[in-house]
C-alpha cells in the first residue's frame, strides 16, 4: 500500500466515522419522536372516555328537557280541556 492509497483509505474512515455518528444522532432523535407519539396515543384513550361521558351527559340532560317539554304540554293540554 502506497502513502497516498493510505491516506485516501483514512479519509475515507474518516467520512465512514462522521456518517455513523450522524446516524446515531438521528437515531436519538428518531427514539425521542416515537417517544412522544407513543405518549400522546396513550393520551388518546383517557380523551376519548372524557368525550364519551361528556357526550353521555348532555344527552341525559336533552332527555331531562325533553321530558320537561312533553310535560308542560299534556299540563297545557289538560288545561284546556278542562275549560
Amino acid at each position: 500500500m502506497t502513502q497516498k492509497m493510505i491516506e485516501e483509505l483514512l479519509e475515507l474512515i474518516t467520512l465512514w466515522l462522521d456518517d455513523i455518528r450522524d446516524i446515531k444522532a438521528n437515531s436519538y432523535h428518531i427514539d425521542e419522536l416515537l417517544r412522544q407519539l407513543e405518549q400522546k396515543a396513550n393520551d388518546i384513550g383517557p380523551n376519548i372516555v372524557g368525550l364519551e361521558e361528556n357526550a353521555q351527559d348532555i344527552d341525559e340532560k336533552l332527555a331531562q328537557i325533553s321530558n320537561c317539554v312533553v310535560s308542560s304540554k299534556q299540563k297545557s293540554m289538560i288545561r284546556r280541556a278542562m275549560n
